[in-house]
């Protein structure tokens, strides 16, 4: 038996990706044995695997997981069953990437190679074999010679995703079978114990920071001062401590009991995509905008809704008991939108558990989600401080409402373009015109009736007007950043490639696997029209002057899969199959179809380097 190490080209760049081949001819009537997680059910005491480990690798240098070959099955003497072998010529491969800080000039690698030959009747001594081979390293830039015929038919058997896959968890093996070896019980992974209870505690810590921060979104900002605003009134009643604690407590629980029933309908269902699945239905968003402008509606003074006395107490100003748990599961409610990201962490791994964790984790989000009022019960005299009944909070009242129509504008806008969107060509954005305008009137309002009728000092007068200008600025803004149509081929916008913007090309199996055909990096980025921190990203990250450039380049395509609607059935696949169901989801993929990278959350440095990373993977792969 011999072995020898092969690079899979002679020279690379600096934070470019390579691999090393071990070639291990074996003797004729002789066999190794494969890889302990190929060696399947039949494994005996004094059996030694094959292994190839790199030994000390020189620094910035990153090792994947080594790639074995499929074993066959083979009749031995000593066993009543065949076993899985390597005999002939076997190739193991590994994947390594060079990090951009390591310098050019000679790189040295050093490897042990682990095996044990066997004839049909008897195994030998296992032996160490000890391997070296090396690689130049250029700068970027510099031309690189091309590997001869030979050297890439001996890496026709590698796969390029192990690249892709460095720096992830390694995939853990089933325990091989000994024979006559008892095998013990899989153990209860309902209730974790040791580490795992250190490791539930973190995710528990993260739940509820990413129900705290929930506040402060979006879909929820616009609705706080309203409890804020009842805490206050409530506070400074007689004897109002005792109720505002009770209130704020009641609250609590009626969040928390929003997200227990969420994970409880995860644990029923075993899925992770109620929430998705929710806004995915025009009905739902439609029926959420109505209650959004009824109630919007009765803040302005228009009407006062006469509902059934037990109905009427789901008020978010009510002081009883009930209103207080109602206000708590609307605000929930409202939060839906941009809670995929925050928790999908923790989900993700807790829907693995057992029910209690799942249960546990949604409780911790609900309680972090409800703590800022939970706050204000403990501490009034942060509640005290909140302006009292009179003009100044009726203009704060007047002006929210109006703001909460916005918000009615957006739910209505993205349920009739779920009603209408089939993923396929870019959505009308005529909604954020209607959701910008509001915005702007809060500003307008809030600006007449301040200045010439609330506010008695300058200051008073001068905050208003800055704060009525924000809103207006913040409204044309909101109109004109969401509401043009975007640059796209396949879409309503047309084949034309525009001069400016991003090419955006919507998802369809065809037209994916049209660039992938043509060897191009393929940017995925899954969204929806009702996804608020999609777009966030989209704005900050994607329509960046250095992303757009990357994606104009006629070897990127960046492929929109928008799924506001439960009609796009290919997009909503598409997500399943890259493992997930929430959303922001952005992946890149190499010219043959690898992923490089995948986050919910990114930075334009990182899609910056996925996407450099990508193109110079499929270079090496093409050579």
């Amino acid at each position: 038996m011999t072995a020898e190490a092969v690079m899979i080209a002679g020279q690379t760049h600096t934070g470019s990706p390579t691999a090393i081949a071990v070639v291990i001819d074996i003797a004729d009537k002789y066999h190794i044995n494969p890889d302990p997680p190929r060696s399947g059910p039949t494994w005996f005491p004094g059996q030694y695997p094959t292994t190839l480990k790199l030994i000390d690798p020189p620094a910035g240098v990153q090792v994947g997981q080594v790639q074995y070959p499929e074993p066959k099955p083979y009749a031995v003497e000593y066993a009543d069953q065949d076993i899985l072998v390597y005999e002939g010529q076997v190739v193991l491969y590994v994947p390594l990437l060079l990090s951009p800080e390591v310098e050019a000039g000679t790189l040295d690698f050093k490897l042990e190679l682990e095996v044990q030959a066997c004839d049909p009747k008897v195994c030998l001594m296992p032996e160490v074999i000890e391997l070296s081979t090396s690689i130049e390293v250029l700068p970027v830039g510099t031309e690189l010679a091309e590997s001869d015929q030979a050297t890439q038919d001996l890496f026709a058997g590698f796969d390029p995703a192990g690249w892709a896959a460095i720096g992830e968890p390694l995939d853990v093996p089933e325990p091989t079978q000994v024979i006559e070896d008892n095998s013990a019980e899989p153990s209860d992974q309902s209730m974790p114990s040791g580490w795992l209870a250190l490791f539930l505690f973190q995710k528990l810590a993260v739940a509820l920071a990413a129900g705290f921060i929930l506040n402060f979104t979006p879909c929820v900002l616009p609705v706080v001062p309203l409890k804020v605003m009842s805490l206050a009134q409530h506070g400074n009643a007689a004897g109002g401590r005792k109720r505002t604690i009770l209130l704020a407590l009641v609250m609590a629980s009626g969040i928390i009991g929003f997200w227990l029933v969420i994970g409880g309908a995860m644990v029923v269902f075993k899925q992770f995509d109620t929430i998705s699945k929710l806004f995915q239905n025009p009905e739902f968003n439609l029926a959420v905008g109505v209650v959004i402008a009824v109630l919007a509606v009765s803040m302005l003074g228009v009407f006062t809704i006469n509902l059934p006395r037990a109905v009427y107490q789901i008020n978010p100003t009510g002081d009883t008991v009930t209103g207080s748990f109602g206000f708590g599961i609307m605000t929930a409610v409202l939060a839906t939108p941009c809670a995929g990201p925050l928790m999908g962490a923790a989900v993700a791994w807790a829907t693995l558990q057992g029910v209690v964790t799942v249960l546990l984790v949604f409780a911790a989000l609900g309680l972090g989600m409800a703590l800022p009022y939970l706050l204000l019960t403990l501490f009034p005299e942060l509640v005290n401080k909140m302006p009292r009944a009179g003009a100044g909070s009726e203009l704060l009242k007047q002006t929210m409402g109006i703001l909460m129509l916005a918000a009615a504008a957006f739910f209505l806008g993205v349920g009739i373009v779920a009603l209408t969107s089939d993923g396929t060509q870019a959505n009308s954005q005529l909604h954020w015109w209607f959701v910008g305008a509001l915005v702007a009137a809060a500003g307008i309002w809030l600006i007449l009736r301040g200045v010439t009728k609330v506010c008695q000092t300058s200051g008073g007068r001068r905050f208003v007007s800055v704060s009525g200008l924000l809103l207006i600025a913040s409204g044309v803004w909101l109109g004109a950043a969401n509401a043009w149509p975007d640059t796209a081929r396949g879409s309503a916008a047309g084949d034309e490639l525009l001069d400016e913007g991003i090419p955006w090309i919507y998802y369809t199996p065809d037209r994916l696997a049209e660039q992938q055909d043509a060897g191009r990096v393929v940017l995925l980025d899954f969204t929806a029209e009702w996804c608020l921190n999609c777009k966030a990203l989209e704005k900050a990250v994607l329509e960046s002057d250095r992303i757009t450039a990357l994606l104009r380049e006629p070897g990127v395509a960046p492929v929109k899969v928008d799924i506001t609607s439960r009609r796009n059935v290919d997009g909503n696949n598409l997500l399943k199959k890259m493992g997930r169901v929430t959303i922001p989801l952005l992946v890149v993929l190499d010219g043959q179809g690898n992923e490089v990278f995948k986050a919910d959350f990114y930075t334009i440095d990182q899609v910056a380097d996925a996407i450099e990373r990508a193109k110079a993977w499929g270079e090496v792969a093409m050579r």
